[in-house]
């Protein structure tokens, strides 16, 4: 008899062993044939399985051997977690603050690269990017026997567990009241927080909803023909346990990421009408950093985001790298001609002082530097040279040094910002001297007027 050949015209290249190998690919015939076809170390169907004895992982599509207890992993991950939202609420690294904006829309395009910044960047400085974007950044084996369909489920888990202690903070601040969060600052940000990682995990969650959504046909020398999930080529697409997924997605979807869009693409015009106390501080917390009518600006950001998800998905790098570079040029042009975010001055409350302290002078010029205004074009224009990374007239040393230009020079203004931050809002700073602040309060009204 003859063996019957399974074929797809399409394989993910993390999981297939060269380009040529998309078209035509023969699926399963020998193993020979799919170590020949598929790459890290996987088997099966479209190359979407790991030996016996190995495990999906998270942060590479490498098969691995998982060692440790799960249970360990989940509480250092718990622990991280609960880190971030600490650290959220003790610098106020907030939407409302403008800051963090530029961070944000920096780590999610340059990300669409993550596969040359892995290639090329220094490991720890691509971890780095991959974190700002909730992904792990390493590779993780979380349990022996892990494949794609429990992976998939477990992308969802992480930003659950960020808005649970989120919810559970607010709830209890400001509904009743617990002892525990009686802090001023904890129920003033509560919401802030809450706001800003939404904003943050919106990338994540929206990959996380998509990947379960796509699927492949398989067909056969038989004549039979079979409707596929891509990244598991063993399971039926829309069918058993990939219901699971689909229902997941959906929910996802329907319930976070329609109603986040939503607001973020019209909530600067739904706050001028709501009457809803709750929900107008709640826009209000999205749109505080920009100055009035130019609320748009956070909503045209979030479009240009799916619009490079979309052209980086459907055309080849060199095409994508082109329309970056002159998209993103066009918007930094804009963005210094506007000036979206609100002009923030210090209020006057000592119109008899003139003297002022250098140290004073340093802080509010330090202060003005770190303004959304000057501060996001920086991001932009960091976003710009990206491109110089990846082009394919470089030749592989300096596509090294430009990717990892690129990162350090986010580092360097990531920690600006928590320096920054830490400064003017870490609940503790009031070691620094009352003169001192006396002084900035009036270098501050002397520039106001």
């Amino acid at each position: 008899d003859k063996e019957t050949v399974l074929y797809s015209d399409y394989c993910l290249t993390v999981y297939c062993n060269d380009i040529l190998f998309e078209k035509g690919i023969t699926l399963e015939s020998s193993n020979q044939q799919s170590e020949v076809q598929c790459s890290n170390g996987r088997v099966g169907k479209l190359c979407g399985s790991c030996p016996k004895g190995y495990s999906t992982t998270f942060g590479s599509s490498a098969c691995r051997k998982c060692q440790g207890p799960w249970y360990l992993l989940a509480i250092i991950l718990g622990f991280v977690g609960l880190l971030l939202v600490v650290i959220l609420f003790l610098l106020n690294l907030t939407v409302l603050q403008g800051t963090i904006l530029g961070v944000s829309f920096y780590a999610n395009i340059t990300y669409l690269y993550s596969d040359y910044f892995e290639q090329y960047g220094g490991p720890f400085l691509y971890a780095i990017l991959s974190w700002l974007n909730f992904g792990v950044g390493f590779e993780l084996c979380f349990f022996d026997g892990m494949d794609e369909f429990t992976k998939a489920i477990l992308q969802f888990v992480f930003p659950t567990y960020l808005f649970v202690i989120l919810l559970v903070i607010i709830i209890g601040a400001h509904k009743y009241n617990w002892k525990i969060f009686r802090v001023p600052f904890i129920a003033k940000r509560a919401v802030p927080v809450l706001a800003t990682m939404m904003l943050l995990t919106y990338s994540n969650i929206a990959g996380a909803v998509i990947i379960p959504l796509r699927f492949s046909t398989i067909y056969s020398t038989n004549g039979e023909t079979t409707t596929v999930w891509l990244q598991q080529g063993d399971i039926p697409y829309f069918q058993g346990k990939h219901l699971v997924l689909v229902i997941l997605s959906l929910a996802f979807t329907l319930f976070y990421l329609f109603p986040l869009t939503f607001i973020l693409l019209f909530g600067d015009i739904l706050r001028r009408y709501t009457r809803k106390l709750w929900f107008s501080h709640f826009l209000d917390v999205f749109y505080g950093a920009f100055r009035r009518k130019l609320g748009f600006w956070l909503g045209l950001r979030l479009l240009v985001r799916i619009f490079f998800s979309i052209v980086r998905i459907s055309t080849s790098t060199n095409t994508f790298t082109h329309i970056l570079f002159y998209s993103i040029c066009l918007i930094f042009v804009i963005e210094l001609i506007l000036k979206p975010f609100q002009l923030h001055t210090t209020p006057n409350e000592n119109d008899s002082e003139n003297e002022t302290s250098c140290k004073a002078k340093f802080l509010l010029a330090f202060q003005n530097f770190l303004h959304p205004n000057n501060l996001d074009p920086l991001f932009l224009f960091n976003i710009i040279l990206t491109p110089f990374a990846v082009v394919d007239l470089q030749g592989p040393t300096v596509k090294y040094f430009n990717s990892n230009v690129s990162i350090l020079l986010l580092i360097m203004q990531l920690f600006l910002i928590v320096a920054y931050h830490c400064y003017k809002y870490f609940p503790i700073q009031r070691c620094l001297s009352k003169n001192t602040i006396k002084d900035l309060k009036v270098i501050g009204a002397s520039k106001a007027t």
